[in-house]
């Protein structure tokens, strides 16, 4: 029998390595993002064209490279930041230069131009596919450019895979944004197409956060910071009243200079708000943990996006600790306003230049409190009794209204659900303010208004985004709202559904949009909280990726709108839930699988009796 196992060509090893590390255009842009901090630049700037699929280039004045080191860097397991394994836990710079361009250059046409400061001369190298055309010495400004082009050219079915153009570039924009935030004192530069979409500036750590994630966030931010001998905590947490729907919208950990996911560290800043925020709200954050690099394991993922701390419990505690501590200095310095404080007094002239006067009390001697009382008729027992008698009156009417008579279903009359599958009752009760309750002819019903409710406005509003059919309310005073480059991205690739919908948007600048009228459905003043949530859940959501946006739309709309749990309803509001909820395409869940009704079986009612 002939052997089965043989050795791979190195071209396919470095393309199956290489998918550990690229994955998509934005991982090309991470690599080469980090290599050139590492390399010590004072400027980068990164050009993106097609969304990076023709180009990614990156240019540094960093340091450059020797012709010798320009050709290693391309080489696998390459590096100039480790000799033995022990360095693998003394890391502190970002990237493996050697690493990131072997992985690069597997899947495409890798173009790198670089030269040291004291030389006159720098190196032009060529690779395409792992295979190396050429080297040759250049002109070119100290540092390097690395223009990668025709990203997965010798992998058809990867480059397939990529998303629309505004998806892959919404990633790149976020692996610019990771790099950009925690370098404040680097001048980042990004083109798209040749049009430039950022040019920041060296500056401080918050003003990079309000130049670069949303100019409205210079007002929202706390400063945090608490530090030991071994761990230095800084960085900013929004303002309770500013938190977001969206569970990732804005929320940074940096630890070492390198961007991290931790779901135990975000644990401990959400719990720190928990009695802050209301159900389904999440704070916005951008933390700087600095820890001795021993302390931390930054090579359990091959993009280095995951991290594990020897001690998580003590760098917990000390975060949550420095949260609190910030939002108890805030407390302080905002005044508090209170309503109960009689103006004379908060108006006293305390400077001296009036004279102290005694407060006087001016009393009326004559002052009866029982004159004109004398003459009335006195209240008598009688009279309290036929009062409390009216009470009980109007208790034992309300008791009739609610109470339901046991069914008798041959003379009931009965409102026949097609759908459901069985027969309604016209007679309707509300348990605890929650659900609705009815009999049908098997059994008892219990409805959930909430979530039947939302139900019915989610495929209401459903059929009017597919038809076509929307009714706006045109706002007396539009308001101008500034949103993060993420959002403008949302709202440019479905400003025609959103006006389907009923919104009218207005381009002013290049991060702010005017909305001029809203859906007639919505409350004027619910506009921007509405419209924000929406935003959230495009971002958070699958859907808007497959296209569905009327979904999200409509299932954003039912939840704001239907009525919530501890509503007391009207027995015709609860027929209009009942009987809409059965005339749905989908009556037996809510938006997010959950039931909306339940039925008891009338032999399960005979078993108790």
């Amino acid at each position: 029998m002939s052997d089965l196992i043989k050795l791979l060509p190195e071209s396919v090893a470095n393309q199956i390595a290489a998918g550990e590390v690229v994955q998509r255009p934005a991982s090309v842009v991470k690599e080469l993002l980090e290599n050139a901090v590492d390399a010590g630049a004072t400027k980068i700037t990164l050009i993106i064209k097609d969304a990076g699929r023709m180009l990614v280039q990156v240019i540094d004045n960093g340091k450059g490279m020797s012709d010798t080191d320009a050709r290693m860097s391309f080489e696998r397991h390459a590096t100039s930041k480790i000799t033995t394994a022990d360095d693998l836990f003394q890391i502190h710079t970002l990237g493996f230069r050697g690493e990131a361009l072997a992985s690069i250059a597997a899947v495409a046409q890798v173009e790198m131009k670089t030269r040291q400061t004291d030389e006159e001369l720098g190196t032009k190298i060529n690779i395409e596919g792992s295979k190396f055309i050429s080297q040759e010495a250049c002109t070119c400004d100290a540092g390097t450019s690395i223009a990668v082009k025709n990203l997965f050219f010798n992998i058809p079915v990867r480059r397939n895979f990529l998303k629309s153009n505004t998806q892959e570039l919404k990633h790149i924009v976020e692996e610019f944004t990771k790099v950009a935030l925690i370098n404040p004192g680097i001048h980042f530069v990004l083109y798209n197409n040749d049009a430039k979409l950022y040019d920041l500036l060296p500056e401080s750590f918050k003003q990079r956060i309000v130049n670069l994630v949303n100019k409205s966030y210079k007002e929202k931010l706390i400063a945090i910071e608490s530090e030991t001998e071994q761990i230095k905590i800084s960085g900013f947490v929004c303002k309770p009243e500013f938190a977001k729907k969206s569970k990732t919208s804005e929320q940074y950990f940096f630890v070492n200079n390198r961007f991290v996911r931790h779901q135990y560290l975000r644990h401990a800043v959400e719990s720190t708000y928990q009695e802050l925020l209301p159900a389904e709200m999440y704070p916005m954050f951008f933390i700087k943990i600095d820890i001795v690099p021993s302390e931390v394991d930054v090579n359990i993922h091959p993009t280095k996006t995951e991290v594990n701390f020897q001690d998580s419990r003590t760098l917990y505690a000390i975060l949550k600790a420095a949260i609190r501590k910030a939002f108890g200095m805030f407390s302080m310095r905002v005044p508090s306003m209170d309503f109960d404080v009689n103006p004379d007094f908060e108006a006293l002239d305390l400077s001296g230049s009036r004279p102290v006067v005694s407060p006087a009390i001016n009393t009326d001697p004559n002052y009866n409190p029982f004159e004109g009382m004398r003459g009335e008729k006195k209240t008598t027992t009688d009279e309290w009794k036929e009062l409390y008698n009216g009470i009980n009156r109007e208790y034992d009417k309300r008791q009739e209204e609610v109470t339901l008579p046991l069914p008798e279903y041959e003379n009931m009359s009965e409102l026949n659900i097609g759908k459901s599958g069985f027969n309604l009752s016209e007679h309707f009760l509300q348990y605890k303010n929650k659900y609705i309750i009815s009999t049908i002819d098997k059994g008892i019903i219990i409805i959930d208004q909430e979530r039947a409710h939302e139900r019915v406005l989610y495929e209401e509003c459903l059929d009017k985004l597919d038809s076509g059919i929307a009714v706006s309310q045109i706002d007396m005073f539009p308001e101008t709202i500034t949103f993060s480059y993420d959002e403008c991205i949302i709202i440019n690739d479905n400003k025609e559904t959103f006006e389907k919908f009923g919104f009218k948007l207005e381009k002013l600048g290049q991060s702010n949009y005017v909305i001029s009228a809203h859906p007639a459905s919505i409350a004027t003043d619910e506009v921007k909280n509405f419209f924000m949530t929406l935003l959230s859940n495009l971002k958070d959501e699958n859907e808007r990726l497959l296209g569905n946006i009327n979904r999200t739309i409509a299932k954003v709309s039912a939840r704001k709108r239907c009525i919530k749990r501890g509503t007391v309803l009207h027995e015709d509001e609860m027929r209009a839930i009942a009987t809409g909820l059965f005339g749905c395409k989908i009556s037996d869940n809510d938006t997010s699988g959950n039931p909306t009704y339940a039925i008891i079986d009338m032999d399960a009612v005979s078993n108790f009796l």
